[in-house]
């Protein structure tokens, strides 16, 4: 794909800064070193930036191959109609009355429906798990960032069921008296029985790896201190968002040729392939 094509070549010129500040920090001059910092620095918010245009551009032109199947609408992801018409209904005046009479027409009579590139390309911001994993679920992709780290890092889940009893088990024991029979134990049985467990996210895999590029890219650009960022962790950085982007991009591809293939569309898209990494 092209985005695609282009985030390879943003991360080959990330590469390259970090190999320039390499060279700086090697120098025995202080002001050598300093711009070496600055310049490792200034690389993670630029791959930030790529990242995030990267996601962007990946989801416009799923939008713009998904239209080029001028398919029935009824036979595509059922959260990609759902997204479309939600997104037709918060416009506004006339645009709002248009988009749904030609996304309700064309479920209606079966004819291929223009899907909205830009207000289907996902909320706009730093590119963090949540917004990520809301982009591609709209194509009913979900959970991309857990199957993605499931296969490259070999983690179970990056989701863990927190019992809802471990909020209050030690506000217990500090106001019973006496825990003879264990008594809180019961208690906290009790308190799981009543409600379910809460799913929290494990920062491992590309959970991990997401957060921590940007909470580092935040540090930097909001002048939190003096991050240091040294030219190997940058290198480290650039290869999980390369591998990172890799997996969406053969995920977003298979959906694409999978809604051609099931419905016998000559869709002419060439380039969409399941690559390996």
């Amino acid at each position: 794909m092209r985005c695609h094509e282009a985030f390879l070549a943003a991360l080959e010129e990330v590469e390259s800064i970090a190999q320039h500040s390499n060279d700086l920090l090697a120098s025995r001059e202080r002001h050598s070193q300093n711009v070496g910092n600055a310049i490792s620095r200034s690389g993670l918010v630029l791959l930030c930036g790529h990242f995030e245009g990267f996601i962007r551009e990946l989801a416009l032109e799923a939008i713009d191959r998904i239209n080029q199947l001028e398919l029935d609408p009824r036979d595509l992801p059922e959260n990609l109609i759902a997204v479309a018409m939600e997104q037709a209904v918060q416009a506004s005046g006339a645009k709002r009355q248009r988009d749904v009479a030609n996304l309700t027409g064309a479920l209606r009579d079966g004819r291929a429906a223009s899907l909205d590139r830009k207000r289907l390309s996902g909320p706009k911001g730093n590119p963090s798990v949540e917004n990520i994993e809301k982009i591609f679920s709209a194509f009913g992709l979900d959970s991309v960032i857990d199957q993605l780290s499931i296969a490259d890092f070999g983690v179970q889940s990056t989701f863990v069921d927190e019992l809802q009893s471990q909020k209050v088990r030690e506000k217990l024991r500090a106001e019973v008296v006496s825990d003879a029979g264990g008594v809180v134990e019961h208690l906290c049985e009790i308190v799981d029985t009543i409600w379910t467990p809460r799913i929290r996210r494990r920062e491992v895999g590309y959970v991990s790896a997401v957060q921590e590029l940007l909470k580092k890219r935040n540090r930097i650009a909001h002048g939190e201190g003096r991050e240091i960022v040294t030219p190997t962790e940058l290198l480290v950085h650039v290869d999980q968002l390369r591998k990172l982007g890799q997996g969406l991009v053969n995920l977003m591809a298979e959906l694409i040729a999978d809604i051609g293939e099931h419905q016998g569309a000559n869709s002419e898209l060439g380039d969409v392939v399941y690559l390996p990494y």
